[in-house]
């Protein structure tokens, strides 16, 4: 529509259809894989991550930290090295773990948490005194929405050379690492890492 300033007004009306045929094109930069686990002065990447040579805990001395997860498994028929007694039915999704060591006043607390199924406790004595040995036995006690787990007498033998196997089974918990050092790194079933990539549309727009 145009009116010019010295003539009369026209008017006029037509259609330009466009054509948008964008394209996409995305390129993915190489996946990087890297091991969170490691200490940070000394990263690595995933094939770096060491392999499990021994499956059995076993130190020279003592272990300075066992590695347990909640699974919410029941007690077991197998059990040799402790007792484990149920009272209802676990939760698999969260429980009250507490750890002791000794009776009464003498009573050590090692670990008290609301733990879920992907979450380690770890158990470690804080007592120089000790040599922060984790103790040969200790109990546990798991507390649930729907069950309880009284775990007595645990012992994991990494001190004895006839160590717990990792990936066993404890009631409601499973064996994952210890390590037999302070300040070593730990050996265990599971290793937390991170996935990089980078993403780039080369698509064109005409």
């Amino acid at each position: 529509e145009a009116d010019p300033p010295d003539g009369a007004g026209c008017k006029d009306e037509d259609e330009y259809p466009f054509t948008n045929e964008p394209e996409c094109s995305i390129t993915l930069s190489p996946l990087t894989c890297t091991d969170l686990t490691a200490p940070i002065e000394a990263p690595r990447s995933c094939s770096d991550i060491p392999r499990i040579e021994l499956p059995q805990c076993e130190c020279s001395e003592c272990a300075r930290q066992v590695i347990f997860r909640y699974t919410g498994a029941a007690c077991t028929s197998t059990m040799t090295s402790y007792e484990c007694i149920q009272d209802g039915i676990m939760n698999t999704e969260m429980a009250l773990v507490i750890v002791t060591v000794g009776d009464g006043a003498d009573r050590v607390t090692l670990f008290q948490d609301s733990v879920g199924p992907n979450t380690d406790i770890v158990i470690q004595n804080p007592s120089p005194v000790d040599n922060f040995c984790v103790p040969g036995s200790f109990d546990v006690s798991l507390l649930s929405v729907g069950g309880t787990q009284e775990i007595t007498g645990l012992q994991t033998g990494c001190s004895t050379g006839n160590g717990i196997d990792l990936t066993s089974p404890v009631g409601a918990l499973v064996f994952t690492g210890y390590s037999c050092e302070q300040n070593e790194e730990t050996t265990s079933c599971y290793s937390d890492i991170r996935l990089n990539t980078c993403s780039i549309n080369d698509g064109t727009v005409n």
